[in-house]
């Protein structure tokens, strides 16, 4: 591909039904209710993707309110992760390497899927498959005394360390209610000095290699829960509490593997990963004035979008 396919193939992603699907989800979407995942193909940088994205949305008058979080899972594919615009639910998005398409969308890359959408009504539906425990003052306090432990101390410091983590999960084992444990968590949070604009529960799951070890089956097969907790301050990140049901634990750190098996206790995704990753093929840098060439295309369209919905 030249330069100015990519270019140009990137400007046509915008108009895919995937991307509609996209942008009438976040439309609708209470933002403390929902989280998405976004399945793409391409090979635009990921500084680059972020650039495209952060214009767009500027445009569109939901400009994204913290930071975009760069993370990799593999050195075949990256995420934009905690992509938040203005009064929309936060969203993943997920670019798996391939040299020949500037963006497309992806073919089934999660339970047969490209876009994935969990709600609060979901949620509460995958909460009846726990027979959570009842929680009464012992209980309570066995929940805050997690929250005092070096465990949990130590995963707030990594996600604050940004030259070493690009995102972090924090994994505990629990019998208790997620929203008891959301709850006593932003307490904590607050008394640190943690900013937090909202949590809000989701699922993930693993992939490759990971995905086979939990040995399941199904669209929903291999999901693992977790609380997201969006920081504000005194870093703009996610900070990801990542939960497994045990009956016999009211709350104490999981040292089993899941997405890592190097990292006991916690699933950190690094910088040096992410640089690894940008060195594994030749991703295609859009310079500033191809960056504006996109940018420019993007907004007209959107200028003639709002056109028609005011004509309609």
């Amino acid at each position: 591909m030249t330069r100015e396919d990519v270019v140009q193939g990137l400007i046509d992603y915008f108009r895919t039904e995937q991307w509609r699907r996209m942008l009438d989800v976040l439309e609708y979407q209470h933002p403390r209710d929902a989280h998405l995942h976004l399945h793409v193909d391409g090979c635009i940088d990921i500084t680059s993707l972020d650039q495209v994205l952060t214009s767009y949305f500027n445009t569109w008058g939901w400009p994204p309110i913290r930071a975009i979080n760069h993370m990799v899972m593999d050195d075949d594919m990256y995420v934009l992760h905690g992509i938040g615009p203005l009064g929309k639910p936060n969203w993943d998005l997920f670019c798996h390497w391939n040299p020949d398409a500037a963006l497309v969308s992806a073919a089934g890359r999660e339970g047969g899927c490209n876009l994935l959408l969990w709600g609060r009504h979901f949620m509460e539906e995958w909460y009846t498959e726990f027979d959570f425990r009842s929680v009464g003052l012992q209980e309570e306090q066995a929940v805050r005394d997690y929250f005092q432990t070096e465990h949990w101390e130590t995963g707030l410091a990594l996600a604050a360390n940004r030259e070493l983590v690009t995102h972090i999960h924090i994994n505990v084992k629990t019998s208790v209610s997620p929203d008891v444990f959301e709850r006593i968590a932003l307490e904590d949070l607050k008394r640190r000095g943690w900013s937090i604009d909202w949590s809000y529960p989701t699922i993930y799951r693993p992939h490759g290699e990971e995905l086979r070890k939990l040995g399941s089956e199904g669209p929903m097969a291999g999901y693992l829960t977790k609380v997201v907790f969006l920081a504000r301050e005194p870093v703009q990140v996610p900070v990801d509490l990542a939960w497994k049901f045990d009956p016999n634990v009211i709350m104490a750190e999981d040292r089993s593997p899941r997405l890592r098996d190097d990292r006991p206790g916690y699933d950190a995704f690094l910088t040096s990963e992410l640089h690894s990753m940008e060195k594994a093929h030749p991703w295609f840098k859009l310079t500033e004035q191809e960056l504006q060439t996109v940018a420019e295309a993007l907004s007209q369209r959107h200028n003639r979008a709002r056109a028609w919905q005011w004509a309609d």
